[in-house]
């Protein structure tokens, strides 16, 4: 279902001159399972690794899914940051210790609830849940087609 989603997205970018992230290399999907597994503590979705695998992140209309590792946007002098580095971050505050995020805007974050094994939706400012997910490709299809003009 993510698939058309990320088409469309695609098709959008195109039309703004815009490319998408390339595909990430097996080495780099090989390194983010090792750093998500020993620093982490957590095994990533094979979903979240098929998308890694057509696409090393995403950066569009204020979404952003997180890369297997930090790198530049194509086309920008920014950077994306890395599943690993970005759930470092977001671990300092103890309420986001239980998740595993993907991704986020500029509202929300989107995760899974280590604890109940629940993909989420969290409103970032308080940090409640705004949906509730049946798994991780749901999630992301919402999340792609959010991110649509």
């Amino acid at each position: 279902m993510w698939k058309k989603a990320l088409m469309e997205v695609d098709k959008q970018r195109r039309e703004n001159g815009l490319a998408m992230q390339p595909p990430a290399s097996e080495n780099d999907v090989k390194s983010v399972i090792k750093g998500a597994e020993e620093i982490l503590g957590v095994k990533l979705p094979d979903e979240y690794l098929k998308f890694l695998r057509l696409v090393n992140g995403l950066n569009w209309n204020g979404v952003f899914i997180y890369s297997s590792k930090t790198s530049q946007i194509v086309g920008s002098k920014h950077s994306l940051q890395g599943i690993v580095e970005a759930n470092e971050i977001w671990r300092d505050y103890e309420g986001h210790k239980k998740y595993l995020f993907f991704g986020d805007s500029d509202m929300s974050l989107y995760g899974k609830d280590l604890i109940t094994g629940e993909y989420k939706e969290l409103d970032r400012s308080s940090n409640s849940v705004i949906q509730t997910y049946k798994g991780f490709d749901d999630m992301l299809t919402d999340v792609l087609k959010s991110s649509l003009l």
